[in-house]
């Protein structure tokens, strides 16, 4: 949590990869060489070898709780949480079996079990088996590792299903086990909690609880290490929240010389570094200076890329460290492009602004089809809906500003996206877990496939900030890589050509506006609504013309929405009052309104076809009022 995102912790060794058994059969040379070549095997990426060199292990020992241990490290990595599962609770069986139902080694075991079901979002059955090692720890009175992380790991679970006030329950408890036995990773602990209560808004303990956190790691390891960047970074960020101007700008710059002290200008670190000076930047009204430094975040996360000029953005085909990093960036930019349009009122200034936006919705576009961490979908979800909204307010302001229907094409094509990609997200989740027409040999293929590339990315990126990378395994991972991304050309080009309607279901291409008007009858309308934030966009269009309009909305709209949809549910009228007559009436006319009162000329006498968007979708239009009744009294 030493990230605006968040990731659970697999419990597991951190400085080697295996983990000490004292079942472990210390005469056993062949089980020690079979345990050094499943290592290295794993270190270059060679993951079916290392697969096999840890099961060999079984064939010699077949009750060995460290190899099932290294076996579940290895399928997590590959996401194959199943297998995962099933060696670990093997490990469970024999360990049951041979030691007793309250053996420590239950406790490894059962945290990571816990973790599993964490990175399936199984959130309930996560804290069954961390509750089941809390037990064990509790009955053999212990205090130190594991048991310190269990409350932590617990911590980590109700982060995760936003129950804010339970996850800082435990990171605390976790805090007093550690300050009581081993204070090792305590100031990771008292940053997740100030992570805490900075969603929950408390800002103070936040800023309290992230400097504990400086603290301790100035004392274990001084005040130049490395591992202060992220916290200066995320503390600077709740600084200029609070409105502690020069404080953050201090944190901020501080995190920037630890990073380039310790990386080179090709680091996510810098690029935090850089990002988070930008924000500091525009927020104090310095726009330049903003996408300067917004310029040099997205320098720092893409290899090949080192242009200066602010007009200027990557493309796809480009070598991405880190994507989700470069999304970040690239919505910031946007953002950043907009104010300066509004200071300069040139037109580059907006056509940059709706570029940067596009590049960022293919991106993420990219991503949604490629990735499979919990952290990155939840990164994609949220920015790619924002993305295609902000799209539409760019292309408007240029439709209105050049008189091109191109610009009103890209905003049409947005609304449609920006709804369209949150479906697709649902679906892709509820098919995934469906029987479908796909062999399930060529689904695991694919996932499989598509999690060895993320690994292999993730082993480049790190071998490449080494002061001595180590070119005999970058040259090995790149010429996996390239046959990783032939593998997966493959297994998509004959999902496409064998099952195209199941390959159709995540294509998100949508129909233009030309194609809708070719498609209308004479006396059909589509009118498609789509909301961004404080204002609404009403495309409608007809056989013969379209028009776009903008209108803003406030809390007022949404209270409209609210007793108007809960007017419609009690369904007693009978039973109404006045004041529930008057609210019904009010309301349904304020939203036809803002609805339908806009285009009333275009659509009068015409059947429609109506696309609402967000808290629309409860409202029935027909129970709009043109008009509010005359007389006094209720009348239905």
């Amino acid at each position: 949590m030493e990230r605006r995102f968040f990731y659970f912790v697999l419990i597991v060794l951190t400085s080697q990869f295996l983990i000490q058994s004292k079942a472990y059969s210390q005469d056993s040379l062949e089980i020690e060489r079979l345990k050094n070549q499943g290592k290295e095997y794993y270190d270059v990426g060679s993951f079916d070898a290392a697969e096999l060199s840890f099961s060999s292990i079984l064939l010699l020992d077949s009750n060995s709780i460290k190899a099932r241990n290294n076996l579940g490290l290895l399928y997590k990595n590959l996401g194959r949480y199943n297998d995962a599962l099933r060696v670990y609770f093997e490990g469970e069986g024999i360990v049951r079996r041979e030691r007793g139902p309250n053996d420590s080694l239950l406790v490894i075991l059962y945290i990571n079990v816990g973790n599993i079901y964490n990175l399936m979002q199984d959130y309930d059955l996560a804290l069954q088996y961390f509750n089941y090692a809390n037990k064990i720890c509790t009955d053999l009175g212990m205090k130190t590792y594991p048991a310190n992380t269990v409350h932590a790991n617990m911590g980590n679970t109700y982060y995760g299903m936003q129950e804010w006030r339970k996850a800082l329950h435990f990171y605390k408890l976790g805090i007093e086990a550690k300050i009581n036995t081993d204070r090792r990773r305590l100031d990771i602990a008292y940053a997740n909690c100030a992570t805490i209560y900075e969603r929950l808004g408390e800002l103070d303990s936040a800023s309290m609880y992230f400097n504990f956190s400086i603290q301790e790691k100035i004392a274990f390891a001084g005040e130049e290490t490395y591992r202060l960047i992220p916290t200066y970074v995320n503390y600077g960020g709740l600084l200029l929240q609070m409105g502690n101007i020069e404080e953050a700008f201090y944190y901020l710059s501080r995190a920037l010389e630890l990073a380039e002290e310790r990386y080179d200008d090709k680091h996510p670190d810098v690029a935090d570094c850089y990002r988070a000076l930008a924000t500091w930047y525009l927020a104090s009204g310095e726009v330049d200076k903003a996408l300067d430094h917004h310029q040099k975040a997205i320098a720092a996360v893409v290899f090949d890329f080192n242009d200066s000029n602010i007009y200027v953005n990557p493309g796809l085909d480009n070598d991405i460290m880190s994507e989700p990093g470069l999304l970040q960036i690239l919505h910031d930019k946007a953002l950043a492009l907009e104010d300066k349009y509004g200071l300069s009122k040139e037109k580059k200034d907006l056509f940059a602004f709706l570029e940067t936006l596009e590049i960022a919705n293919s991106l993420a576009e990219k991503m949604r089809s490629s990735y499979l961490s919990e952290g990155s979908k939840l990164i994609i979800t949220g920015l790619a809906r924002t993305g295609f909204d902000r799209t539409i307010q760019a292309a408007y302001y240029l439709f209105n500003l050049t008189g091109d229907e191109a610009f009103a094409n890209k905003a049409f094509i947005a609304a449609e996206k920006s709804k369209s990609s949150v479906l697709l997200a649902s679906l892709q989740e509820v098919e995934r877990k469906k029987n479908l027409a796909i062999p399930a040999e060529m689904q695991e293929l694919e996932r499989s496939t598509k999690k060895e590339t993320e690994i292999l990315k993730k082993k480049l990126h790190e071998e490449r900030q080494r002061p001595a990378p180590d070119q005999f395994k970058l040259e090995k991972w790149q010429e996996q890589l390239f046959y990783l991304s032939q593998q997966l050309d493959s297994i998509d080009h004959v999902i496409r050509e064998q099952f195209p309607e199941y390959a159709a279901k995540y294509d998100n291409e949508v129909v233009d506006l030309n194609g809708i008007m070719d498609k209308l009858g004479e006396d059909e309308v589509v009118l498609e609504y789509s909301m961004c934030d404080s204002c609404l966009y009403i495309f409608m269009v007809s056989k013969e013309k379209f028009c776009i309009e903008r209108l803003d909305i406030d809390t007022g709209f949404h209270n409209d929405v609210a007793v108007l949809s809960q007017f419609l549910r009690k369904n007693d009228f009978a039973s109404n009052t006045i004041e529930d007559y008057e609210a019904y009436v009010t309301t349904a006319n304020n939203l036809y309104s803002l609805f339908l009162k806009p285009v009333e000329s275009d659509i009068e006498g015409k059947k429609l076809l109506i696309i609402p968007d967000g808290d629309m979708g409860y409202i029935p239009f027909e129970a709009l009022l043109t008009e509010k009744p005359a007389e006094a009294g209720m009348d239905y």
